[in-house]
């Protein structure tokens, strides 16, 4: 996928854990009015499968903040204690996070 002059390519990767049903994540951008939701997963009304691997690409602007946000409706975390699960975003095909070599913030 190739993006625009101004734009990036962000691509996101998630694996999911053994109890996937409870993961979500969404992309938000910073506007004059405060964070908008660009983008989420999974599609409603669909849940994800269980220890499965997800991507997606998109074409952003580059002059603006992003905010990606992993939710666990079992505050469990998505790793660990219940399977493998991981997530991982690329900018312009550079690695910016994954999840399986970074665990704390």
């Amino acid at each position: 996928k190739s993006c625009g002059a101004n734009e990036m390519l962000w691509t996101f990767r998630i694996r999911t854990d053994q109890y996937a049903y409870e993961t979500s994540w969404k992309l938000e951008e910073l506007g004059d009015n405060g964070w908008k939701q660009l983008v989420y997963g999974p599609p409603k009304p669909y849940k994800y499968d269980d220890n499965r691997v997800y991507t997606g690409a998109r074409c952003l602007p580059g002059d603006r903040m992003y905010r990606l946000s992993v939710m666990d409706a079992g505050q469990d975390g998505i790793c660990c204690n219940y399977g493998s699960g991981t997530y991982s975003y690329r900018v312009n095909g550079l690695t910016e996070f994954d999840s399986a070599r970074q665990r704390s913030f």
